[in-house]
């Protein structure tokens, strides 16, 4: 049954019984089923201090209820068009409020997300997680090999936590479609700055020789690296050497000691989805995700960029 707001009618039988002692119950059975919780609540809200009065409280309720009534903002075409132009620049709604620029009225994250659902769903495409559903997972749990010699995460110094300097990076590699090929991703703890680089197989030594590379080309600072248990981090000893850094492992399953990295790979799969085959990918392809990733404005950041934070921004070569 749908909810229909109290009428004055309502209102007036509501005072009368409440006047003659009845309970909540009994005022909401005599109201045609009307719930206890509903009496309750219009009690609460629109009764004054000298007890509940029933034209009092129906002015309070409508005035109430007309300032709920709010202009529909997209109705503007030039606003619709700005947000669009926005979201084709792959911006979440809540990138988009925070470094709003423009000249047109003002929009909450709310109000965007409320549009793109009920009016523009095929512009969901734009998001993150546009067309994601919640779907259960029936893999096996796999059985990692054992990296003798790591240093754990709990070795790590307080300063890499805390965030105070630049260098500090989390690691990890993800894969596509024909799981062989892949990506080794960095990020910069402090300031979110994105280093890619390409793999052609899951071998410890591919992944060395592309992450030395990669932070080569960049000429960032490289102070730690945290990674997980995975076999292509098994050579992390001969990493340290080249790039006369600590490497640091995080407890097994605890994804979330490494959260900048694994948000960092989510945002990759709106670029290279699961189902694409990285053996595809070219360099060009990777340089201009990585150029996108690092303009993106950050809000923990005021919405400035990574590449605007890093203090020895990349080369190009």
């Amino acid at each position: 049954m749908r909810y229909t707001h109290l009428s004055m009618d309502e209102r007036q039988k509501i005072a009368v019984l409440r006047d003659n002692g009845c309970s909540l119950r009994l005022i909401g059975a005599l109201l045609a089923g009307r719930s206890p919780a509903t009496i309750s609540r219009e009690l609460r809200r629109n009764g004054g201090a000298v007890g509940y009065e029933p034209v009092a409280a129906h002015r309070r309720a409508t005035n109430r209820l007309r300032g709920r009534v709010r202009p529909r903002r997209f109705a503007d075409a030039r606003l619709a068009h700005e947000v669009r132009q926005r979201l084709a620049d792959n911006l979440s709604p809540e990138q988009i409020v925070g470094s709003w620029s423009s000249t047109l009225p003002r929009v909450s994250v709310a109000t965007i997300y409320a549009w793109l659902y009920r009016e523009r769903p095929w512009w969901r495409r734009h998001l993150r997680h546009g067309w994601a559903r919640l779907r259960r997972s029936y893999r096996k749990p796999s059985h990692y090999r054992r990296i003798r010699g790591i240093t754990s995460i709990d070795e790590r110094p307080l300063i890499v936590a805390q965030r105070l300097r630049y260098g500090d990076w989390e690691s990890d590699t993800v894969r596509g479609s024909d799981q062989v090929a892949g990506l080794c991703t960095q990020v910069d703890r402090r300031s979110g700055y994105v280093v890619l680089a390409w793999v052609p197989d899951r071998r410890a030594a591919s992944y060395n020789r592309a992450t030395v590379d990669a932070f080569a080309r960049h000429g960032v600072p490289v102070h730690t690296l945290t990674v997980d248990h995975g076999m292509e981090f098994a050579l992390f000893t001969a990493l340290e050497q080249a790039l006369a850094c600590s490497v640091y492992f995080a407890h097994p399953h605890c994804a979330w000691e490494r959260g900048c990295n694994e948000n960092l790979n989510g945002l990759l799969r709106q670029y290279f989805p699961k189902n694409r085959d990285f053996r595809t990918i070219t360099e060009a392809e990777l340089r201009w995700v990585e150029g996108q990733l690092n303009a993106r404005p950050r809000k923990r950041h005021g919405y400035q960029a990574p590449s605007d934070l890093m203090p020895h921004p990349p080369v190009a070569l």
